[in-house]
């Protein structure tokens, strides 16, 4: 056993692998649908870890009965779904958000549903003998041909509950199984009865999966069209020594291409004009960063004069400052005998301050 995990917090009434086996889809009796990745299941490093679904669908009131996958590859499908709330609701797993795109009620639960392969009808069915048809398209009002079935007809009644529900392998035909042990075989357009199966309804057994595949050459109960048998013989150049040496390749000549030549040009000649458009180009583009570079150090040098500048001013200003400083705001007075006091050098060549006693 590769894993083992709760998936639901209720009995699990259906589990359902997607076309493509890549996802596995589980419905419960707590009214949700989950969906789980094949590949994290079976995965050895995530054993020891508690599996998390791909999405959770819950929508439903009450527990979904059956679950129906569509054609595509997972996760490019949709899901549809049943359940004892009346209600048939379909899915899209490929967006991101896993939007619901419809939901159909009924006047009783719906037990079970199918859907044909191209995704243009779903049949859903009920425990009471009733099966409905939803058409997910929308059929054309100014034409009618003898096949098409109007809503007021888009209802089969069995008449007997209903056990199993499925739609043949060319779409034509749905096929129902009964309680009793029979399979009803009804024209997938008309809804026309075509053939009844009874082969387990003298037994009492309940007739509880249905699937329709090709019928293989060698499955049939006729005895009086046998399938012939095609004995495998060796071939006569096997078993005649002569025949088997006018037949041997001794040696497999392998195919000669011939290189399309150009008229009119030899080699020295392609050589030559190759040579000069690449020295043109690159002459060219020597010529172009020359050019480039020259207007860069003329942009540098311009803004290394302007800092200069303002360096300048900017020392200026810090002198004014200064000045105004030690003129203006320090009072003047006498020195204090035994004191200290500062000198300022205001020459130009800088500002020196020092402290000298008396």
């Amino acid at each position: 056993m590769l894993n083992s995990w709760e998936a639901h917090f209720r009995r699990i009434h259906v589990l359902k692998f997607t076309t493509d086996d890549a996802a596995i889809v589980s419905a419960s009796d707590d009214s949700g649908v989950s969906v789980w990745s094949v590949a994290s299941l079976i995965d050895n490093q995530l054993q020891h870890e508690l599996p998390v679904p791909y999405c959770n669908l819950s929508d439903h009131t009450l527990p979904v009965l059956d679950v129906v996958c569509g054609s595509g590859l997972f996760p490019d499908c949709r899901l549809v779904t049943s359940s004892q709330d009346h209600s048939v609701k379909v899915w899209d797993l490929s967006s991101p958000s896993r939007p619901l795109l419809g939901t159909f009620t009924f006047p009783h639960a719906i037990q079970m549903v199918t859907m044909d392969s191209a995704q243009r009808v779903i049949f859903a069915a009920s425990g009471a003998g009733h099966v409905h048809r939803i058409n997910l398209f929308k059929p054309d009002e100014n034409h009618r041909s003898m096949g098409n079935t109007s809503s007021s007809e888009a209802e089969i009644v069995i008449g007997q509950p209903i056990t199993s529900l499925c739609i043949s392998y060319t779409c034509t035909n749905l096929l129902v199984g009964t309680a009793s042990g029979s399979i009803l075989v009804y024209d997938l357009e008309s809804h026309q009865l075509l053939r009844s199966i009874a082969t387990h309804k003298d037994k009492g057994l309940a007739v509880v999966y249905l699937r329709c595949m090709l019928k293989p050459i060698d499955h049939d109960t006729k005895e009086k069209d046998p399938i012939p048998l095609r004995p495998v013989i060796p071939f006569q150049r096997m078993r005649d020594l002569k025949a088997r040496e006018t037949h041997q390749v001794m040696m497999l000549i392998p195919p000669q291409f011939e290189e399309p030549k150009l008229q009119g040009l030899n080699s020295d000649e392609l050589l030559a004009g190759q040579a000069y458009f690449l020295n043109s180009e690159s002459h060219s583009r020597r010529m172009g960063m020359g050019a480039g570079s020259n207007a860069r150090v003329t942009e540098l040098e311009e803004q290394v004069a302007q800092l200069r500048a303002a360096l300048g001013h900017a020392k200026g200003i810090n002198d004014s400052m200064w000045e105004t400083m030690v003129h203006t705001l320090i009072p003047k007075s006498s020195p204090t005998p035994g004191g200290d006091y500062m000198a300022v050098d205001s020459s130009p060549a800088g500002r020196k301050r020092a402290r000298k006693a008396n």
